[in-house]
C-alpha cells in the first residue's frame, strides 16, 4: 500500500487493548488496518531499527514491509462512511484543517469491532 500524499482519503490511529492501530481508508473504498504493535517491541528490542531500515538496511526495510504485509487488514468501507469521508473529512484532512474526530470514529470504530477485533493477537474485546 503506498503512503504516498493523496494515494488514500484519510488516515488516523487508535490504541485497542494494547495494540497501535493505524488505519487509512483509500479512494477504492477500503479501510486498510495496520496493528503497528510488532514494529514498536521491534524498536524497543532494537532502538532505531526502523530509521536504519528506510534509511540504509535493504534487509531491514524488506523485514519491515513483511510485518507490515502480515500485521494488515483489509475491509470495506459502508457508502454512507466513505462518502462522508470523501466528500467532509478527506478534504479538510489534506488541508491540514482539524477534523472531528467524532465524525470519522463513528465510522470506523464498527468496522474495526466486526473486521479487526477478532483477528488480532489476542483478539480485542469490547
Amino acid at each position: 500500500m503506498s503512503y504516498n500524499i493523496g494515494d488514500y482519503l484519510i488516515s488516523t490511529c487508535f490504541d485497542f487493548g494494547g495494540h497501535d492501530i493505524g488505519v487509512k481508508v483509500t479512494h477504492d473504498g477500503y479501510s486498510h488496518w495496520f496493528d503497528a504493535s510488532p514494529v514498536r517491541d521491534l524498536n524497543i528490542a532494537h532502538p532505531g531499527y526502523t530509521l536504519l531500515a528506510w534509511a540504509v538496511d535493504a534487509d531491514k526495510a524488506k523485514h519491515l514491509e513483511g510485518i507490515q504485509n502480515e500485521y494488515t487488514l483489509k475491509a470495506p468501507v459502508p457508502e454512507e462512511g466513505l462518502r462522508k469521508i470523501r466528500e467532509e473529512l478527506s478534504p479538510r484532512y489534506w488541508a491540514g484543517e482539524p477534523a472531528d474526530d467524532s465524525i470519522l470514529d463513528a465510522i470506523l470504530e464498527p468496522i474495526f469491532w466486526e473486521h479487526v477485533a477478532p483477528y488480532l493477537s489476542p483478539p480485542v474485546t469490547r
